[in-house]
């Protein structure tokens, strides 16, 4: 979608929107509080029902609508369905690519958008909505459908938190949790990319840990060191190390819980106990095999960077 369209941005690139803000940071900002509060009632109850609906298109839909319903007047509107903006008839171009730095392909054509997600809904229902699995199958085919209506990105914005909501409902229908907080932007942007280029190991790795309260907790307490010593965790491909595998990397930092080793950009979480503990100080080279967490780990699943063996 080219930024000089009249219709839907503003002259200087901002999406129009109600508030009719033209600073892109403060409509970030309003974006961010308004959707918040929006995601919140959807929790708690408090939001049309069908935003808890039935894992198909106009469930999808209805949380869009009410996520961004303070935000855009498209909102719940998909790239394939005519939208009204400030009382003039808009239609999305044909072809959307995401300007993230990366040569990512475009994403589905608009005219086909709904019927590709009609399929991946189908699927989902003909699977029962991936009831009945463990968690490490439950993990591997939520990251397969989350990457499908990804690469899909029915709406023009607030694909995101739109997924992310759908997908937190479905594990929880599904006897599952996933938890989105501990993914940081740039490792979402990478496995989005490669999903699209159809290699959906790194989505399929990534959903293996926010499935797995062990080690969702040491990302959290290695995203919070990294706050508390200022480092911008999000901006970095962050995960944690796969059991059973064997690493080599420098050491960045480490507590006595965990050890944080970086190779250009990336971050790998360790747990501390499988260091040899004469090795551990900062910027010292090490090697060890990851152990398993508390209960278990996953399988591992894709490399990347140190993760190569």
């Amino acid at each position: 979608m080219s930024q000089n369209d009249p219709l839907f941005y503003y002259d200087n690139g901002t999406v129009r929107n109600i508030p009719g803000l033209t600073d892109e940071q403060r409509l970030g900002e309003f974006e961010d509080a308004r959707s918040a509060l929006r995601l919140a009632q959807i929790r708690l109850g408090e939001a049309p029902e069908a935003t808890r609906g039935n894992f198909d298109l106009e469930h999808l839909k209805a949380i869009h609508q009410h996520t961004f319903q303070d935000v855009y007047e498209w909102a719940g509107k998909t790239r394939a369905e005519e939208m009204q903006i400030e009382g003039q008839t808009f239609k999305s171009a044909p072809m959307l690519y995401k300007v993230d730095g990366y040569r990512s392909p475009p994403f589905v054509p608009a005219p086909m958008v709904e019927s590709d997600l009609k399929r991946t809904f189908q699927q989902l229902q003909e699977r029962d909505h991936l009831r009945g699995l463990s968690r490490e199958e439950f993990a591997n085919q939520a990251a397969d459908t989350f990457a499908r209506i990804n690469n899909a990105h029915p709406f023009m914005e607030g694909n995101g938190r739109t997924q992310r909501e759908f997908m937190t409902q479905l594990a929880e229908q599904a006897g599952h949790e996933l938890n989105f907080d501990v993914v940081s932007q740039e490792r979402m942007t990478i496995v989005s990319v490669e999903s699209r280029m159809e290699d959906n190991g790194g989505m399929r790795r990534l959903f293996q840990e926010i499935s797995d309260p062990d080690r969702v907790a040491l990302l959290e307490k290695a995203q919070d060191y990294l706050s508390r010593e200022k480092v911008d965790w999000d901006r970095a491909y962050i995960a944690t190390a796969t059991p059973g595998r064997e690493y080599q990397g420098q050491v960045g930092l480490h507590s006595s819980e965990l050890v944080i080793i970086r190779d250009q950009g990336d971050m790998l979480v360790g747990q501390t106990r499988d260091v040899p503990p004469e090795t551990l100080r900062a910027g010292a080279v090490v090697q060890f095999t990851a152990s398993g967490y508390p209960k278990g780990g996953a399988a591992p699943q894709v490399q990347r960077g140190m993760d190569y063996e």
